[in-house]
Protein backbone atom coordinates (compact mmCIF):
# COMPACT_ATOMS: atom_id res chain seq x y z
CA UNK A 1 0.00 0.00 0.00
CA UNK A 2 2.62 2.40 0.83
CA UNK A 3 4.47 1.83 -3.25
CA UNK A 4 1.02 2.91 -4.16
CA UNK A 5 0.67 5.42 -2.40
CA UNK A 6 4.26 6.74 -2.70
CA UNK A 7 3.57 5.83 -7.14
CA UNK A 8 0.16 7.97 -6.93
CA UNK A 9 1.94 10.99 -5.57
CA UNK A 10 5.26 10.78 -7.63
CA UNK A 11 2.55 10.79 -10.49
CA UNK A 12 0.68 14.05 -9.84
CA UNK A 13 3.63 15.76 -9.17
CA UNK A 14 4.95 14.74 -12.49
CA UNK A 15 1.83 16.43 -14.06
CA UNK A 16 2.70 19.62 -12.18
CA UNK A 17 5.46 19.87 -13.14
CA UNK A 18 4.64 19.07 -16.92
CA UNK A 19 2.44 22.50 -19.15
CA UNK A 20 -0.83 21.79 -20.30
CA UNK A 21 -1.22 20.17 -23.92
CA UNK A 22 2.33 18.11 -23.15
CA UNK A 23 2.30 14.34 -22.91
CA UNK A 24 3.37 12.68 -19.48
CA UNK A 25 5.36 9.71 -19.29
CA UNK A 26 5.78 7.40 -16.37
CA UNK A 27 7.72 4.29 -16.14
CA UNK A 28 7.33 2.35 -13.21
CA UNK A 29 10.84 0.93 -11.79
CA UNK A 30 11.29 -1.58 -9.76
CA UNK A 31 10.03 -5.40 -9.51
CA UNK A 32 8.16 -5.87 -13.30
CA UNK A 33 4.03 -6.60 -11.89
CA UNK A 34 1.16 -5.54 -13.41
CA UNK A 35 -0.02 -1.86 -12.36
CA UNK A 36 -3.59 -0.46 -12.63
CA UNK A 37 -3.91 3.47 -13.18
CA UNK A 38 -7.42 4.88 -12.25
CA UNK A 39 -8.26 8.20 -13.15
CA UNK A 40 -11.58 9.89 -11.67
CA UNK A 41 -12.90 13.04 -13.77
CA UNK A 42 -15.43 15.44 -12.79
CA UNK A 43 -18.73 14.51 -13.82
CA UNK A 44 -18.18 10.88 -13.06
CA UNK A 45 -16.13 9.86 -16.09
CA UNK A 46 -13.10 7.30 -14.84
CA UNK A 47 -10.38 5.57 -16.69
CA UNK A 48 -8.99 2.93 -16.23
CA UNK A 49 -5.43 1.93 -17.51
CA UNK A 50 -3.95 -1.99 -17.08
CA UNK A 51 0.07 -1.90 -17.81
CA UNK A 52 1.53 -4.99 -18.20
CA UNK A 53 5.35 -5.22 -16.85
CA UNK A 54 7.53 -2.75 -18.00
CA UNK A 55 5.05 -0.47 -19.88
CA UNK A 56 4.91 3.18 -19.44
CA UNK A 57 1.67 4.70 -18.69
CA UNK A 58 1.56 7.93 -21.06
CA UNK A 59 -1.13 10.95 -21.83
CA UNK A 60 -1.45 14.29 -22.51
CA UNK A 61 -2.32 16.56 -19.43
CA UNK A 62 -5.07 18.38 -18.95
CA UNK A 63 -6.79 21.40 -16.79
CA UNK A 64 -6.39 20.70 -13.60
CA UNK A 65 -9.81 21.21 -12.70
CA UNK A 66 -11.11 18.28 -14.13
CA UNK A 67 -9.15 15.65 -12.48
CA UNK A 68 -10.49 14.82 -9.29
CA UNK A 69 -8.18 11.81 -8.70
CA UNK A 70 -5.45 9.24 -9.17
CA UNK A 71 -5.20 5.84 -7.91
CA UNK A 72 -2.42 3.07 -8.33
CA UNK A 73 -2.64 -0.24 -7.60
CA UNK A 74 0.24 -2.94 -7.68
CA UNK A 75 -0.97 -6.11 -8.46
CA UNK A 76 0.63 -9.02 -7.47
CA UNK A 77 2.43 -11.08 -9.56
CA UNK A 78 4.04 -14.65 -9.86
CA UNK A 79 5.32 -14.66 -13.38
CA UNK A 80 4.58 -17.23 -16.04
CA UNK A 81 3.25 -20.96 -14.81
Amino acid sequence: MKEEVEAAETVSDLIARTPIGQPVRVEFSGNPTPIVVTFKFTGGWIVEQKLSPGMPLEFIRGEDKYLENIRIDILSYEGLK
